[in-house]
């Protein structure tokens, strides 16, 4: 069945890119899903990286207030290295959890990183590969 809907995907994918004059990418091998929202660590990191992000929300906070009551002398918290990616991957694992429950998306943000190339079949091109149309190749 999987190879047959394979064969499929190469017939649409052929005529895709000469009947549309569009070029194509895709893996010739099975794709590799199992790093694109996150490998097991990152996951941890994320989950571990809560305290951070409110601690500088809070901080956040507080600045903004002293600033609205007329400190002008008020510092600016620094913002922790790596910060703007760590907290959206926390985020997106509270969010992820959220939905687990409620049937909403698995990534609402998007994936953390691309697909990759799959063990198999053997024999095939590794990697992400480029198709264009026939007359493109002239």
């Amino acid at each position: 069945m999987f190879f047959m809907c394979r064969i499929f995907i190469a017939q649409v994918t052929g005529i895709t890119k000469n009947i549309h004059h569009v070029s194509v990418k895709a893996f010739e091998m099975r794709s590799s899903y199992v790093k694109v929202y996150g490998t097991k660590q990152e996951i941890r990191e994320a989950n571990e990286y809560g305290p951070v992000v409110k601690k500088y929300e809070r901080d956040m906070d507080r600045y903004e207030q002293e600033k609205r009551n007329g400190n002008n002398n008020a510092t600016l918290p620094k913002k922790p290295e790596g910060y703007d990616e760590k907290a959206r991957r926390y985020k997106d694992v509270m969010e992820r959890d959220e939905n687990d429950n409620s049937d909403g998306p698995i990534a609402p943000n998007g994936a953390w990183h691309m697909p990759e190339t799959g063990e198999t079949p053997k024999g095939l091109r590794h990697g992400l590969q480029d198709y264009q149309p026939e007359e493109w190749k002239k």
